[in-house]
């Protein structure tokens, strides 16, 4: 996965033992970019001292607990996205508490994975764009992506979508192609 600039996603994975499936993500890549830690404090000082798309941490960790260090990255960072990861019960609800945006259970499924990494980095880079954009490129931007969502349906859909979707999806298209919402 890379962001649209074609740079790669910067994952911060912390983790102790690299299982199986860890070390098929990191073979894999898919276009990220992995820094590996391997306890709770190696963890808060590389988000000090780095910009992570997202940070994989595991919660049983050596020196600091994935549930600390979640916590202390939180005291400086809000927005970067966290996935906790645990075998264990009885974590989940703490982890979430702390501020981890998802927990997924080990070994986790791949394909599962990356969804959550791409979901919750879309909407990480989102935020960050959308806190430059003007209210007019905000309108434009909804209205482009209400558009594709649209096609979507109807590419899915094919000869039985719903006429109401072929109308609005004239109109976004008319709207997103007229000089009033011109932001140049």
């Amino acid at each position: 996965m890379t962001l649209i600039n074609h740079e790669p996603v910067k994952i911060l994975l912390v983790e102790d033992q690299l299982s199986e499936l860890i070390q098929s993500l990191l073979e894999k890549r898919n276009g990220y970019d992995f820094t590996i830690v391997d306890n709770g404090r190696s963890a808060v000082i590389a988000e000090l001292e780095s910009n992570y798309d997202c940070i994989i941490m595991d919660l049983l960790l050596p020196e600091m607990s994935g549930i600390r260090a979640i916590k202390h990255i939180r005291e400086f960072n809000q927005d970067v996205p966290i996935i906790a990861l645990s075998a264990v019960g009885n974590f989940e609800e703490r982890a979430i508490e702390a501020g981890a945006n998802a927990f997924i259970w080990k070994p986790p499924d791949y394909s599962y994975l990356h969804l959550r990494i791409y979901e919750l980095v879309i909407q990480y880079k989102q935020k960050q764009i959308d806190t430059i954009l003007s209210p007019q490129q905000k309108i434009k931007k909804a209205k482009t992506r209400r558009l594709l969502l649209l096609k979507e349906i109807q590419a899915k859909q094919g000869v039985n979508v719903d006429p109401a979707i072929v109308i609005e999806i004239e109109d976004l298209e008319e709207e997103l192609s007229s000089s009033y919402l011109d932001i140049n």
